[in-house]
């Protein structure tokens, strides 16, 4: 098996914005969707908010 690189670590990439949605389904769950992308998304049963 040979190792394929694709790019996602190359520093020319820059930090282009991702577009996401979250959406709480119920009181303990959150889905993170990709607009446009119906195959991208995560499910969560723990989130935490983020601070600088």
């Amino acid at each position: 098996m040979e190792l394929q690189d694709d790019g996602t670590d190359d520093p020319s990439m820059g930090d282009a914005p991702i577009d996401l949605s979250a959406h709480c389904t119920s009181p303990d769950r959150t889905v993170f969707t990709e607009p446009g992308n119906p195959e991208a998304w995560i499910a969560t049963d723990h989130t935490v908010d983020l601070t600088n």
